[in-house]
């Protein structure tokens, strides 16, 4: 009687695990449903099912502490070519539930010709082989099936990608032969070759005249050194040069070729504030444009201010100076 008793126990047990099964299975299915409906009446994306290609349970060989055995799997097949597996089907609709991506570039699928044989291998030079069981023999064809479709799929595009990357190099160094042998391409040519030699003559004179000037300068100039001058990208460091009433903004001290240049006379100067950590003041040229010039030490703030202001000033005091001693003219009586 105790016998059979387990025996009931035994079989009730099993079937409350397939039920369990089933209500996992069912659950997934629901979800799988909303998410195609929920695509479908989205136009603007793919109906594209969340489960792929192909989904059910298998039986996968891992390894453990208590040694090699076969667990049972929820496995899902994406028609990117990804393999999804996690430990029931209610798992995989859950984003935080644990999972194992399997890619499946670079293998190939290994399966016996045997019909008793359920399990199939994917194996591949360099990768771990993994090793599957299905539990029946027509679940065993539709992965088969279903994985070496994408396989071969894999292969033809990236041997039509290469066959077309060798036939875009091969058209074009043929286009560029017959257009170099054309007199029109040929006269383009030579054309583009006397363009790229004028161009670098000329910057190599525009040097050279820059180097022959940048002593004279040098040696006429008030003031002269590095400066930080504020520009649409930040603080930038400029090598100044006080000359008379001109102010040259160079980006080198070694190619004074090009440049701003500050016309000083009449120009307002704001008080010394700071800003970003440095001493700063603004040039406002007559022209209306207004330029913010930094330094870090205090002192050499102070030096530089009082030149510039002095040297706009002489500017304005010197043509006063010659307004005030032209003759003016005497009205002769009528």
């Amino acid at each position: 009687m105790e016998e059979k008793l387990d025996q009931a126990l035994l079989t009730i047990k099993e079937q409350q695990e397939k039920i369990e099964e089933l209500e996992d299975m069912v659950q997934a299915l629901l979800h799988c449903y909303q998410d195609i409906e929920r695509r479908l009446d989205n136009e603007d994306e793919e109906a594209i099912p969340r489960y792929g290609s192909c989904y059910g349970y298998l039986q996968k060989l891992g390894g453990g502490i208590a040694g090699t055995r076969w667990k049972r799997k929820w496995c899902v097949l994406e028609n990117d070519g990804m393999l999804y597996y996690w430990k029931t089907a209610a798992a995989s609709t859950d984003p935080s539930a644990d999972k194992a991506i399997i890619t499946l570039a670079g293998y190939s699928i290994n399966t016996s010709s045997f019909d008793t044989d359920l399990s199939f291998r994917l194996i591949g030079p360099h990768k771990k082989t993994y090793e599957f069981h299905a539990e029946s023999r027509e679940d065993k064809q539709r992965w088969v099936d279903a994985i070496s479709q994408y396989l071969e799929h894999l292969e033809l595009d990236t041997s039509s990608r290469r066959q077309s990357t060798v036939r875009g190099r091969t058209n074009t160094r043929t286009s560029t032969h017959r257009f170099n042998e054309s007199p029109i391409g040929m006269f383009l040519l030579c054309f583009t070759v006397i363009l790229s030699y004028i161009f670098v003559y000329s910057c190599f004179v525009g040097t050279l005249a820059g180097q022959a000037t940048q002593p004279s300068l040098l040696e006429t100039c008030q003031m002269k050194g590095w400066v930080l001058r504020y520009t649409n990208t930040g603080w930038a460091r400029s090598f100044t040069i006080l000359n008379g009433d001109m102010l040259f903004i160079y980006k080198s001290n070694k190619d004074t070729s090009g440049g701003l240049v500050l016309y000083l006379a009449d120009a307002t100067f704001s008080p010394i504030s700071t800003r970003d950590d440095l001493q700063t003041f603004e040039v406002t040229t007559q022209a209306g444009a207004t330029h913010t010039l930094g330094f870090v030490d205090s002192g050499v703030c102070k030096k530089w201010f009082e030149a510039l202001v002095h040297s706009g000033v002489s500017s304005e005091s010197q043509s006063q100076s010659q307004c005030q001693s032209r003759p003016h003219p005497q009205i002769q009586p009528s």
